[in-house]
C-alpha cells in the first residue's frame, strides 16, 4: 500500500466523532495512534511522532511509561502542549480510562496504572473520586506546538469491533498543508543531518 492510498476501512467500527468525512483525506497527513484500553500507546506513525516529539517521545520511553494518560497527568510538557485546555483534556482522559477500566475489571495493566497514578497524581485522585466516565466529549483540540505554533485539530476516536482491545485515534489538522510542509522540512533536515526521518514505532500498520 502506498502512502497515497487510503487505508482499508475496517468493518464494524464505532466512531466517537461528529465529523463523518474524517476517516481519510489525501491532503491531511495521518496522525494515528493505536491505544489499548489501558491508554498504552502501541503504535504511532511518523506524523504523530512529529506532532508530539518535542513533548512525548513515546518510542524512546520504557514500555511501562509509554502510556497516554500517564504522560498527560505527570509530564509538564503535556501542560505546555495543551495550555489552558489541559485540565478539560485531562479530565476527559481520566473519564475514558475509568470507562475502559469498568469494562476490564480484572486487567492487571489497568490495576498497575491506577496504583501508579493514585500515588503520583493528585489530579487523578481528585478526578477518580468523582467517579465520572467519558466517551469522548470534545472532538476538537487546540495545541501549542514549538514549530507549528497554535493549531486546531479534529479528533476521531474509533473502536474496531473485530479488535476491541485496541482503539484508533486520528488527529486531523485544520491546516493540513501547513503541517505537511513542516513535516517535510523536518524530514529533510533530519536526513541531511544523518539522523533519518521521523520514526513510527510499534509496527507498520497504516
Amino acid at each position: 500500500m502506498s502512502d497515497d492510498d487510503p487505508p482499508p476501512r475496517p468493518t464494524g467500527v464505532t466512531r466517537r466523532s461528529s465529523e463523518p468525512a474524517g476517516w481519510w483525506r489525501p491532503s491531511a497527513p495521518r496522525r494515528v495512534w493505536y491505544q489499548a484500553p489501558s491508554s498504552d500507546v502501541v503504535h504511532a506513525n511518523p506524523a504523530a511522532s512529529f506532532l508530539f516529539a518535542d513533548f512525548a517521545d513515546f518510542a524512546a520511553m520504557p514500555p511501562p511509561h509509554r502510556n497516554g494518560l500517564r504522560w498527560m497527568l505527570l509530564a509538564e510538557e503535556a501542560r505546555a502542549l495543551y495550555g489552558d485546555a489541559w485540565e478539560d483534556a485531562a479530565e476527559e482522559m481520566v473519564g475514558m480510562f475509568r470507562l475502559d477500566a469498568g469494562r476490564h475489571p480484572h486487567d492487571g495493566r489497568l490495576a498497575e496504572i491506577v496504583a501508579d497514578l493514585s500515588e503520583r497524581s493528585a489530579f487523578f485522585r481528585r478526578s477518580s473520586a468523582g467517579h465520572a466516565v467519558s466517551s469522548w466529549k470534545h472532538d476538537r483540540k487546540v495545541l501549542s506546538h514549538p514549530v507549528l505554533g497554535t493549531m486546531g485539530f479534529t479528533n476521531e476516536f474509533i473502536t474496531v469491533h473485530s479488535a476491541p482491545s485496541l482503539h484508533l485515534v486520528t488527529i486531523i489538522p485544520d491546516e493540513p498543508e501547513r503541517i505537511a510542509g513542516a513535516l517535510r522540512r523536518s524530514s529533510e533536515d533530519q536526513a541531511a543531518a544523518g539522523s533519518g526521518t521521523p520514526n513510527s514505532f510499534g509496527g507498520s500498520a497504516y
